[in-house]
């Protein structure tokens, strides 16, 4: 690790920043060995801090299989980071509702936000920083929030968050953030920075 420090070895909690179009952008390090059940050993999950912009979950139905937000994540906003760091992300194997999916970017869930409700599936387990995730900002004011959860009963309906850090369904119609998230390689060498931060 000659260039840097082994991303395995950060407390989660701790900012990366990572290059979209060019620019840093500010990463929550989320979890070590994300779903290992699903995906070996040895990926880190790095969430989005803010949310990248506010748009539609679907244009009427919950199923994150074949979302719009899901859809746009995986290609848009994919293509908006390096072809090395594209190499990087890969794919990675997650829940949603009964079934897994692999994705190489996706929203998380409500589960793993750490929150719950009967309405709701259980999709993989709570993140040990989920409290830092609940409020999420966009240009400096809190925005809601989505996640990947559809609602049991209701199709047309998904999970978010709300601006105050609560969850609650809405339309998948309405418009809510998009807080992209993946995972990349344990190994990856990061630098550390003076102010307590991490750049890749």
């Amino acid at each position: 690790f000659s260039k840097g420090i082994p991303l395995s070895t950060i407390t989660p909690g701790a900012i990366l920043y990572l290059n979209e179009s060019g620019s840093p952008v500010p990463f929550y390090i989320a979890k070590h060995d994300y779903e290992s059940g699903l995906n070996g050993a040895g990926r880190t999950l790095v969430v989005r801090k803010d949310c990248y912009d506010m748009r539609a979950f679907s244009d009427g139905t919950n199923d994150y299989t074949s979302s719009q937000l899901g859809s746009w994540l995986n290609s848009a906003y994919l293509n908006l980071l390096t072809n090395a760091m594209k190499k990087m992300v890969g794919t990675t194997k997650l829940y949603s509702k009964q079934a897994v999916l692999e994705r190489s970017v996706f929203q998380l869930s409500l589960t793993e936000l750490g929150k719950s409700n009967s309405n709701a599936y259980t999709e993989g387990a709570a993140l040990s920083i989920a409290a830092k995730l609940w409020i999420a900002y966009r240009n400096g004011g809190t925005v809601d929030q989505w996640t990947r959860t559809g609602h049991v009963r209701f199709n047309g309906s998904a999970f978010m968050l709300a601006s105050n850090g609560n969850a609650d369904w809405i339309s998948c119609e309405q418009s809510a953030g998009s807080r992209p998230a993946f995972t990349l390689p344990a190994t990856t060498a990061v630098i550390a920075n003076a102010d307590g931060t991490y750049t890749l």
